[in-house]
């Protein structure tokens, strides 16, 4: 199984795509009691995960709950920990970074395109510090987690951060939905471009680990029916900052998604 922990509901960015106003108008769905940090005994969370898990701190960003971070490095076994983060407190981290199985680093592509959607001297900053991971010893998967909204340019940004990252895995902007069909065009003909790029670099014997590609593949060769890919609800839940187990870390407070807390026996 697999549990996102939220350690931290804020976050030290302001990206473009995470800082709108149409994410919805506040209504009784949504449980505004929810603490800023891990308000529950992190011994029930050792208690809850089970030794051939895995555990991914998210937020908010994550690593603004640094002690909380540790603690749970600390005090809870599993099979892995990995983190989602946008990468400007890694430095932080010190001696726990090379503990990591994997680190997942929010990044959009070149520095023009991911200080667009950031802010200013991100890229810089994330870069410098993904070096330094480098540096200190890190040899666990290192993945460029992307957001593609309208006006990315997909086939140029992914080939941009290949070779800089272990594996990309990129995502579209949560919300696509107001994306003009025109945009969707261009992204389905770089999908279909990066496709092509793929699989030219594996009939030369290498396999370039983007998760888009990398997922579907792997059911079609081996004839799997498909589910969730995201694991959602069946091999992967999320534990927000009261202790309640909810499908996914987008549902974290959304009340009618909550399917049992650190308590709970099953």
């Amino acid at each position: 199984m697999f549990y996102h922990v939220i350690t931290n509901t804020e976050c030290n960015l302001e990206c473009k795509y995470c800082v709108r106003d149409e994410f919805g108008k506040i209504d009784d769905k949504y449980d505004y009691s929810l603490p800023c940090k891990i308000s529950y005994d992190i011994s029930k969370l050792k208690a809850f995960v089970k030794p051939d898990d895995y555990v991914t701190f998210y937020g908010g960003e994550p690593l603004l709950a640094m002690d909380d971070v540790k603690k749970v490095m600390d005090t809870v076994v599993c099979k892995g920990f990995m983190v989602q983060t946008n990468g400007l407190l890694l430095k932080d981290l010190k001696e726990y970074a090379s503990k990591f199985h994997t680190i997942l680093v929010s990044i959009d592509g070149c520095e023009e395109c991911t200080d667009r959607n950031r802010g200013k001297g991100v890229y810089a900053k994330v870069m410098s510090n993904v070096a330094w991971l480098r540096s200190e010893g890190f040899n666990g998967e290192l993945i460029a987690r992307m957001t593609i909204s309208e006006g990315s340019d997909l086939y140029k940004q992914v080939l941009f951060l290949n070779g800089k990252f272990s594996s990309i895995h990129w995502q579209l902007d949560a919300m696509f939905f107001e994306q003009k069909n025109e945009w969707f065009d261009k992204y389905n003909n770089d999908v279909s471009k990066l496709v092509d790029y793929w699989v030219s670099s594996m009939r030369e014997g290498l396999v370039l680990r983007w998760y888009p590609f990398m997922v579907l593949m792997h059911d079609l060769l081996k004839g799997l029916k498909a589910r969730l890919r995201c694991g959602s609800g069946y091999a992967n839940y999320t534990v927000n900052t009261k202790g309640t187990v909810v499908a996914c870390p987008i549902m974290c407070g959304m009340k009618e998604y909550y399917c049992g807390d650190l308590d709970s026996s099953k």
